[in-house]
């Protein structure tokens, strides 16, 4: 499914290349820029706390906002990655899950010039399939973004790393959304507005700048908190 919308993408970027405006907009940045809000405030780190192991009630209760666990692929003395190196488990959940969302997330994709296929992947990976309480109704935030949306917040339990990569646990505030189609909006606008102080700091994961998905992901991999 992630492929198909993909290959849509592709189609499209053409079209898109000939009708963009050719203008640019030149964004001034300041040295003392506030910080990324993806990243914890000062008086969050104060009240920060050993995370939760799997096995306590802690990590088990509805304000612990949870994510889909990925494992890396093996590096291959052969560079082989055929199908016969791994096995790929389906998930019934995470197909419905993509269907709820992919008609939405095509067209914002083609809208605002990003693909499609990497906005459902980390949509996937943020909130679990859509299972975390965070991203189901009311709250309805699939990517776990920080602050408040239009005034409207919910607070959540959350593990951050520090530059160690060092996992602690703070208390943070997440954005509130309508539905679902307002978090694949609210995303789009963060890939194309970037934050304060980098306004371009995605832009290397739009259609018009990365060569595939594979381009994209790779970029927001390194550059997303």
């Amino acid at each position: 499914i992630l492929d198909e919308y993909s290959q849509d993408a592709k189609k499209t970027e053409k079209d898109y290349n000939k009708s963009k405006n050719t203008s640019h907009t030149k964004t001034s940045q300041s040295d003392n820029a506030d910080k990324n809000p993806q990243l914890p405030t000062d008086d969050e780190l104060k009240h920060q706390s050993k995370p939760a192991q799997s096995f306590e009630d802690d990590i088990k209760r509805s304000n612990t906002r949870s994510t889909s666990l990925f494992q890396q692929l093996p590096e291959l003395d052969n560079g082989d990655l055929s199908s016969d190196s791994f096995n790929v488990v389906d998930s019934q959940d995470t197909r419905d899950f993509i269907q709820s969302i992919a008609k939405d997330a095509h067209q914002i994709g083609k809208d605002q010039d990003i693909y499609a296929s990497v906005m459902i992947a980390q949509a996937i990976l943020e909130s679990d399939s859509g299972k975390s309480s965070l991203a189901q109704s009311p709250n309805h935030n699939l990517f776990g973004i920080k602050g408040d949306y239009k005034g409207q917040s919910v607070t959540f339990n959350t593990l951050e790393a520090d530059s160690s990569n060092h996992m602690f646990s703070i208390q943070a505030g997440f954005r509130k959304y309508p539905s679902t189609k307002q978090s694949l909006e609210d995303y789009a606008d963060l890939i194309k507005h970037g934050i304060d102080g980098n306004p371009s700091i995605y832009k290397p994961t739009w259609k018009s700048e990365a060569l595939s998905y594979k381009d994209a992901t790779s970029h927001l991999s390194r550059s997303y908190a």
